[in-house]
């Protein structure tokens, strides 16, 4: 079976993207929720903010994003499929391994790709038109990929916060407009 790891929903829309793709596919999967390196991290008392840089073990590198420390991610992996693999490298969420063929694949376009090509028995959520599967492909991609100050400066995370919520920077509110446009 499939093992699909993924952060907070609430704080990863990453995770919650690859998640929606394999209930809307049907295709069963187990999910296992890593602690993210920001905002949150999980304890034995439950889930608590991260407030200072060294209540976490952060990397040396600023993480962003869906950054997760890749020791926590060794140590839930029980398919011992991560060691070795691009995750080491990137150790982001979502990850998903598939113990059949042995792929570990940590981005959200590849997860859905992966699945497209190796999982052709469970529904499509693209169109069986060559140039709409395409064109579906391209838009996620631009969106993915080519709106980073609208991504970053209305973040889905900080939707979420109630306090210390961050002011949207001009660039993103700037690209907002030409994407609505």
């Amino acid at each position: 079976m499939l093992t699909l790891i993924i952060g907070d929903k609430q704080f990863s829309s990453w995770s919650m993207r690859a998640s929606i793709i394999l209930r809307e596919r049907k295709i069963p999967y187990r999910e296992i929720i890593a602690g993210l390196d920001w905002p949150i991290k999980f304890t034995k008392n439950g889930i608590i903010p991260i407030k200072d840089k060294d209540d976490y073990d952060l990397p040396k590198e600023p993480a962003s994003g869906c950054g997760c420390q890749i020791t926590q991610l060794l140590n839930i992996d029980d398919t011992q499929l991560i060691e070795n693999s691009i995750v080491e490298h990137l150790p982001r969420v979502p990850i998903l391994i598939d113990p059949e063929t042995g792929a570990v694949i940590c981005d959200v376009l590849a997860i859905s790709e992966y699945l497209e090509e190796n999982f052709k028995d469970y529904p499509s959520l693209l169109s069986d038109d060559i140039v709409k599967r395409s064109d579906i492909r391209v838009f996620s991609s631009h969106i993915h990929a080519d709106l980073l100050p609208l991504m970053s400066g209305m973040s889905y995370a900080n939707s979420f916060r109630k306090n210390n919520q961050k002011e949207i920077p001009n660039d993103a509110l700037e690209q907002l407009k030409e994407t609505l446009v």
